[in-house]
């Protein structure tokens, strides 16, 4: 490792660190807010409700949305340099979605148009990020991280179709949440530890004529090459007589 690319390295290791920080206070703020409230339900009603004007637990919500909302951004940026394809750009807009949410709380009777648009881009991101996430990692042949991707998308958006469509609305939304937010923190926790998703592992089998060949020897580390494919066969004919290209066996005086 050359001095020069080792901070470049470290970085989505640090990034990666909005990947847990963000969902923990994002669910330790609804879960003590939710305990704090009264006459509030975490079955039936939507955590929203707790930021709400007016509510006495407004202040450590709100908070909650803008820690989440500032480092999943952060997280993105790991995700980015760690695992190919667009799952990034939707972590990203959750976390804005987010911010925005903070900023547009509901009124004191629970409603506000300009809330329910952003957060419903905000859900509807927040889950789409595994399921982005998922093809990278097969490509990869991480097929664990890969299926595992696909049932938190599905099921975090199930559980938005379902708090929309039915009853305990407050539950739904936080199963469909609390999902995708404990994928996030493995995956974070994953680029803490190994400093890579499967950015290394989809560039050789998107590539199947090239194979990495990293060797460090004395400092230097050598780029991957090109794999030479054999001649074709015609090449390996003798060269039809008085062709041209054809070797002479007399040497000219």
């Amino acid at each position: 490792m050359t001095p020069d690319s080792a901070p470049r390295e470290a970085r989505p290791r640090w990034q990666a660190l909005g990947g847990v920080i963000g969902p923990v206070g994002f669910i330790s703020a609804w879960s003590l807010s939710g305990l704090a409230a009264n006459h509030y339900s975490a079955i039936e009603d939507a955590i929203s409700r707790l930021a709400e004007i007016g509510a006495p637990t407004r202040v450590g919500m709100t908070a909650g949305f803008v820690v989440f909302g500032v480092a999943i951004p952060v997280y993105s940026g790991a995700l980015r340099a760690t695992l190919d394809g667009p799952a990034w750009i939707t972590a990203l807009a959750t976390g804005v979605a987010t911010l925005a949410v903070a900023a547009a709380p509901l009124d004191a009777h629970g409603h506000s148009t300009l809330h329910g648009v952003f957060a419903t881009i905000g859900y509807v991101t927040l889950a789409a990020t595994p399921l982005l996430a998922s093809r990278p990692f097969a490509r990869a042949r991480r097929r664990g991280w890969a299926r595992a991707s696909v049932a938190v998308g599905v099921a975090s958006g199930a559980c938005l179709i379902a708090t929309v469509a039915g009853p305990a609305h407050g539950l739904f939304q936080r199963l469909g949440l609390g999902v995708v937010d404990v994928w996030i923190v493995a995956t974070a926790i994953e680029i803490i530890r190994t400093g890579r998703l499967a950015e290394a592992d989809s560039f050789l089998s998107r590539s199947p004529h090239l194979r990495l060949r990293t060797v460090q020897s004395a400092g230097r580390v050598v780029k991957p090459h090109r794999r030479h494919s054999p001649a074709p066969f015609f090449r390996l004919l003798p060269a039809a007589a008085g062709s041209p290209d054809a070797p002479s066996d007399t040497m000219e005086s």
